[in-house]
């Protein structure tokens, strides 16, 4: 044989006698091939009824490299994921009316709540007017000028109450035709570095206060 299928009797007889109960059912499989290689296939049946007796109408069609590519694709976007996950800077993604489509655990902290329970949520409802009237005006600035925008922004975080100033890039995301999905964007705290840059500044004053004087 050319193709040497690989389910058990079990399996085959399953498969038969969804066909009998379904005019059309469809199942994944496993066939070797004469060289040895495994192929993955997946099965279009169809019952037929012709001069009083039944038949079986069988497809198959090779998916074995689409396989293969949605297994890749799955792999790369765990990867992306855990990489986003365990990065410290907030990172979310916005549709261009505000809802939120994704964000990762540091967003999470600061709103309070889980990914699940913000996705599909409009940013108002997290956020108090005079807060979204920044936010939206650094938004509308990304999507008009099509490239990153750089902004700093006070935020309060829900968990603990503690303010931070976050260094927000916002970046205009399309699909593949050019059309805008959404607003991605990047916080990085840097609530230490600028309160060490003005106590720099004051102590540089001082010192030239003391020469002078």
């Amino acid at each position: 044989y050319d193709i040497q299928g690989l389910e058990t009797l079990e399996q085959t007889a399953a498969h038969v006698a969804a066909a009998r109960e379904q005019p059309r059912c469809n199942f994944g499989n496993r066939h070797r091939c004469k060289d040895g290689s495994l192929r993955e296939v997946e099965v279009f049946n169809q019952v037929l009824q012709r001069d009083g007796r039944t038949y079986f109408a069988a497809i198959w069609h090779d998916v074995t490299e689409l396989k293969r590519a949605n297994e890749v694709l799955a792999m790369e976007r765990t990867r992306l994921r855990t990489l986003i996950d365990t990065i410290p800077d907030l990172i979310w993604l916005k549709a261009p009316d505000g809802t939120f489509l994704a964000c990762n655990p540091a967003f999470e902290r600061l709103i309070g709540l889980s990914e699940a329970a913000m996705v599909g949520r409009p940013d108002h409802e997290f956020f108090p007017p005079e807060v979204l009237d920044r936010f939206h005006a650094s938004d509308v600035r990304a999507l008009a000028n099509n490239q990153p925008s750089i902004t700093e922004e006070w935020v309060t975080f829900a968990g603990d109450g503690r303010r931070a100033l976050l260094e927000v890039i916002k970046t205009p995301m399309r699909d593949a035709a050019g059309q805008v999905v959404g607003v991605l964007g990047i916080g990085r705290d840097v609530t230490a570095t600028r309160e060490s840059q003005l106590a720099l500044r004051e102590s540089e004053r001082r010192q030239k206060l003391a020469l002078e004087t």
